[in-house]
């Protein structure tokens, strides 16, 4: 879903939830052999991001925790990489 407000998302929501066709900025599908209850979160954009923004869920939270440092491992290799090549 993407949303220019918050009012607008909420509004995509809604109308998704009354049975309406998807509107442009919002895409449907279905997702098979995977849990059902998994949610993910995605933060994109220029600016939205901060230092240390979800610090307290990774320190509560093990998969996050977890998943930081598999992205901090892939980032570390990557980087190598690129400067080898350099």
């Amino acid at each position: 879903m993407v949303g220019s407000s918050s009012a607008h998302i909420a509004e995509q929501l809604e109308t998704f939830a009354d049975g309406a066709a998807p509107r442009p900025g919002l895409t449907v599908g279905e997702v098979t052999g995977a849990d059902p209850r998994k949610v993910g979160f995605l933060f994109t954009g220029q600016g939205s991001q901060y230092v240390n923004m979800l610090r307290d869920l990774r320190d509560i939270e093990p998969i996050v925790a977890e998943t930081y440092d598999e992205a901090d491992r892939v980032m570390e290799r990557s980087a190598r990489r690129e400067n080898a090549a350099a």
